[in-house]
């Protein structure tokens, strides 16, 4: 990040002030710089009908899947043997997630892909840009930020070798596919390592890498299954966020086919919930009546079984003035279960680097800097630009910069992601605080929503 004294306009009241504003790398100080501007088609972007019974848009949702009574009862006997390890391996959360109903408003979902931009992988509101970040993937989903990174040797081989050898018989059996529920009929309550290690593949197979094939067991999990078993820690939350860029895009793709009245057929892989509990948990006027939770227990719980509200017009909505007043930069951070708030003090702070950084601090500095995202099968990336974002994180906003999407190798993506944080100091905003933006962004914004 850097910091200089600037004229900061609040982009909700209009009020502005003279002070030191922090902002987030690659930005630029004038409109006549490299400012890195979202294509006209996504800043006026036309009105298109959303998909329904009558749209030549066809979309199954595969990735979002809702618990079932065997699988409740498997996280509850597997907590009270694993609960510590999953702690350890960064998935407690996660896992418990998956025991949450979350309905699905599929306006919300078709509303927001129409304001995705797949150039910048944010949403664009008449208002600025806002994304899912990887906070949101670690708060919302509970997936880690930090680890190892699944592209290397995972797992202990002869575990793994006799889960591929029950995969391979379930195949054979007539079923002629992995079946998820035969595999947990096999598994279930078998005691063991295996266990275990079979019914993380189950939750990694059903609720955060979905196969291209319904209700399998996915092959690749399996050493990944296998490394968490032993309460080793993997960088999932990256992985997860990738995909949830691709199909966000891939639908976006989808809404403009059926636009021009083209038959589009798309299954979307990703775990999509994630993107409406964004939603919910940033526009107060689209979200319905959250449930309380207790302290411990994470944040999805907020929303399990929590009836979907019924919205004609969402575009409307989220264009509306009321929704520029209201959105929600970090709604995280004044929550007392929230894992986000515990290293934001009163105060804001700085921490030198040098002597190295907490695993709450080298979080922060991922969510903060600017990467790209590896997919789980390494099949494709995704550049993460959180300085497009940066009020998302107690950030002031000025002009983004141009940042080259180079489409590293798997390897080299992974290694600039995990990088070691090299500014000297590393600045904390504080818990409570009211980014701002620029003269000169409110300026470009503008003008570029005067543009054809």
């Amino acid at each position: 990040m850097e910091e200089r004294e600037e004229f900061l306009i609040s982009p909700a009241t209009g009020q502005s002030s003279l002070r030191i504003g922090h902002f987030l790398r690659p930005s630029v100080t004038s409109p006549d710089g490299p400012a890195f501007a979202p294509p006209a088609e996504s800043v006026n972007p036309t009105v298109t009908s959303l998909a329904g019974d009558n749209s030549p848009l066809k979309v199954a949702f595969a990735g979002w899947k809702s618990p079932t009574g065997d699988w409740k009862n498997w996280v509850d006997r597997m907590f009270s043997l694993h609960h510590e390890t999953w702690k350890q391996a960064g998935i407690h959360n996660a896992i418990l997630s998956s025991t949450c109903k979350l309905h699905r408003n599929d306006d919300i979902i078709f509303g927001f892909a129409k304001r995705w931009c797949p150039v910048t992988n944010t949403f664009v509101f008449p208002w600025g840009e806002a994304t899912v970040t990887l906070e949101d993937i670690m708060i919302l989903g509970g997936y880690s930020v930090l680890g190892d990174s699944t592209l290397g040797p995972l797992g202990d081989k002869d575990v793994e070798k006799s889960l591929l050898d029950a995969r391979m018989a379930i195949v054979r059996s007539g079923l002629k596919k992995a079946s998820q529920k035969a595999w947990m009929e096999k598994y279930m309550n078998n005691g063991g390592e295996t266990e275990h290690a079979a019914f993380l593949a189950y939750w990694l197979s059903r609720f955060v890498f979905a196969s291209s094939v319904d209700d399998v067991i996915y092959k690749n999990v399996l050493p990944v299954a296998v490394h968490l078993a032993r309460g080793n820690r993997l960088s999932l939350a990256p992985l997860v966020l990738a995909s949830i860029y691709k199909n966000l895009s891939s639908l976006k793709e989808g809404l403009g086919a059926a636009r021009r009245s083209e038959i589009y057929q798309i299954k979307l892989m990703a775990p999509l919930e994630l993107v409406q509990i964004w939603v919910w948990e940033r526009f107060p006027n689209l979200q319905p009546t959250p449930r309380s939770i207790n302290p411990g227990e994470p944040r999805l719980f907020r929303w399990h079984q929590v009836k979907k509200n019924i919205i004609r017009d969402v575009l409307s909505i989220v264009d509306s003035d009321e929704s520029k007043k209201q959105f929600c930069w970090r709604p995280y951070v004044s929550v007392n279960n929230s894992q986000s708030h515990e290293f934001y003090k009163e105060r804001e702070i700085w921490v030198p680097v040098k002597d190295g950084l907490d695993e709450d601090l080298e979080t922060f500095a991922r969510w903060i800097r600017v990467s790209e995202l590896v997919s789980f099968d390494s099949n494709y990336t995704e550049q993460y630009l959180p300085h497009r974002v940066a009020m998302q994180f107690g950030m002031d906003q000025d002009l983004p910069g141009h940042v080259e999407w180079i489409n590293w190798s798997p390897q080299i993506a992974w290694s600039k992601y995990a990088r070691k944080v090299e500014d000297t100091i590393l600045y904390i905003p504080a818990r409570v605080f009211e980014s701002r933006v620029t003269t000169q962004y409110l300026n470009w914004w503008e003008n570029l929503k005067c543009k054809d």
